[in-house]
């Protein structure tokens, strides 16, 4: 067995045998803060993982609220009228936190769409490396609809979509199933795959892959967040 299999499975059970010991999370932030503390606050520093406020761009642009944002500690988090609000150029990625999607599917979407409509405002370190124009977005939740309702709710949701950068990073429901969203290769598109009791796996290593590629092969562009870049000298 491989040193991850063992660790996320166990994980992936604590998180479904708490949802089953609330009785499916009364209250949403119940839902987030058992992920937070059971799991992402394991995998990476406290200081690392934020929950609520929201995020803005070098434009001004502004999403919805959002659940939890992995946010670059040594950026400021802009605190206005008590709402924080976050640097685009510092998030590493975005997560939202389901009890669960029945009838939950489009307004997560929907949430996913106001963070991808952010730019970065980061460039890439890599000469090869394409500057990713979109914020890393994804949505978990403790339980869901059959495989194929779900896969026919986010089909539908995406109907009139030409451009993959729009959509969910990825979807989880751990011990069931998850959806990804390729943008290279041969077969460019949305996944859905069976994944069982490794779709906490599945799931961590895509977060860390985008959050790694984040971190150390773009930079910041952090001028941009002011309007005044010149000034008459003395």
């Amino acid at each position: 067995m491989a040193p991850f299999d063992e660790y996320f499975r166990t994980v992936s059970t604590e998180l479904l045998d708490a949802y089953a010991a609330a009785d499916g999370f009364e209250h949403q932030r119940d839902a987030r803060d058992t992920f937070v503390e059971t799991f992402l606050e394991a995998v990476y520093p406290t200081a690392y993982v934020n929950v609520g406020g929201e995020i803005v761009d070098a434009s001004g642009e502004t999403s919805n609220r959002a659940e939890i944002v992995l946010y670059d500690q040594h950026l400021p988090v802009l605190t206005v009228g008590g709402n924080d609000r976050y640097l685009s150029a510092g998030v590493h990625a975005h997560i939202d936190v389901k009890a669960d999607l029945f009838g939950e599917i489009d307004h997560a979407l929907s949430k996913v769409d106001s963070i991808k409509r952010l730019d970065t405002d980061r460039m890439p370190v890599d000469e090869d490396l394409d500057r990713r124009n979109h914020h890393f977005s994804a949505i978990v939740a403790y339980d869901g609809p059959d495989p194929e309702v779900f896969k026919e709710t986010v089909l539908r949701h995406y109907a009139n979509r030409n451009d993959l950068s729009g959509c969910a990073d990825l979807i989880c429901v751990p011990g069931e199933y998850v959806m990804l969203t390729t943008y290279t290769g041969q077969n460019p598109g949305l996944t859905f795959l069976k994944t069982d009791e490794d779709s906490l796996m599945v799931f961590f290593v895509n977060l860390a892959g985008a959050v790694s590629a984040n971190y150390w092969r773009r930079r910041p562009v952090i001028s941009a967040y002011m309007s005044r870049t010149e000034a008459e000298q003395f």
